[in-house]
């Protein structure tokens, strides 16, 4: 499988990252660990798994069995900020999935930031009832058209321009909105809690739907930042050379760089001849790597930056 993203080029500091590889497994384990907590406690709603990925370790997850509320909520305090801190840009990353329902009934499940003082400012929605992601400034929902997979694990960024009030949203190697207005109330643009929500379309008749979210990695930084036009890639095997190849065209004054993973979360980098840096023409790159040295299911990722 192969991947494709954009990353800064600036440095910027770690409000909270987390891989829960040091929460204990199991049903109600995601609170109280790391500042966790959440309104829907001892009733295993909320809790930790383990290899939902193969050899992909520890991960968190909200949902499945029936609630007694229609909306349940995981949080973690992150109380920066971005303004007063000048690093303004703020990138929330992780791995993501919805896991679909069984039982015929479908759900909601979103990623929401809110302010010191506890306002919502704004929320990504993956609305599980038509597959279809949204977005809630708490004023006004936009839905953005894109497509989600069910039971498909993502790479997912946020980034978020406090001084401009927008942000840009992406899964793997896809745009899924970009600048859009981030928050549209008058409320305080500063990072309070971060939360992981679930909204039961029907208490009666819930789903049996869940999202799993891992690799929790949130920074800031001065910014500003572009949005980075992410190649489409050709993948080639040559079976007789035991080879396979990942083949892009360039932009000008571009730095690639190929990274192999085999979880999805582990990411290697400095493979030999992995980094491609472009001058002021376009041109072909191709990376190539040996079919014998993959364990079964190898998953490259292409990051991209400017050249400055």
């Amino acid at each position: 499988m192969v991947m494709a993203m954009t990353v800064s080029i600036l440095s910027g500091v770690t409000i909270y990252s987390t891989d829960f590889s040091n929460f204990p497994l199991g049903d109600d384990q995601l609170v109280g660990f790391e500042s966790w907590d959440s309104d829907a406690n001892g009733v295993a709603l909320h809790g930790i798994d383990n290899n939902l990925i193969p050899g992909g370790g520890k991960s968190g997850f909200l949902g499945l069995n029936p609630p007694d509320e229609d909306y349940i909520s995981v949080w973690r305090p992150l109380d920066y900020a971005p303004l007063d801190q000048n690093k303004a840009i703020v990138r929330f990353s992780a791995v993501v999935a919805i896991i679909d329902s069984t039982n015929s009934n479908w759900d909601n499940f979103f990623i929401s930031f809110h302010n010191q003082n506890g306002d919502a400012l704004a929320s990504i929605n993956f609305d599980n009832t038509n597959s279809y992601i949204f977005l809630d400034d708490t004023e006004h929902v936009t839905n953005t058209e894109f497509l989600f997979v069910q039971d498909t694990f993502y790479q997912i960024e946020l980034v978020i321009d406090f001084i401009k009030n927008e942000w840009s949203g992406f899964l793997d190697d896809e745009i899924v909105f970009d600048k859009i207005r981030f928050h549209g109330g008058d409320k305080a643009l500063d990072l309070g809690n971060l939360s992981v929500d679930w909204l039961i379309t029907n208490l009666e008749e819930p789903g049996d739907n869940w999202m799993s979210f891992d690799n929790i990695n949130i920074t800031a930084e001065s910014g500003p930042y572009s949005v980075l036009k992410v190649p489409f890639i050709n993948v080639s095997v040559n079976s007789a050379l035991k080879q396979i190849q990942l083949i892009w065209d360039s932009e000008p004054n571009h730095r690639y760089e190929v990274e192999r993973s085999t979880d999805l979360l582990q990411w290697d980098s400095g493979a030999p001849d992995s980094v491609f840096i472009t001058g002021d023409e376009p041109e072909q790159l191709i990376y190539s790597d040996s079919i014998g040295s993959q364990s079964s299911g190898e998953f490259y990722r292409l990051k991209v930056n400017l050249n400055e």
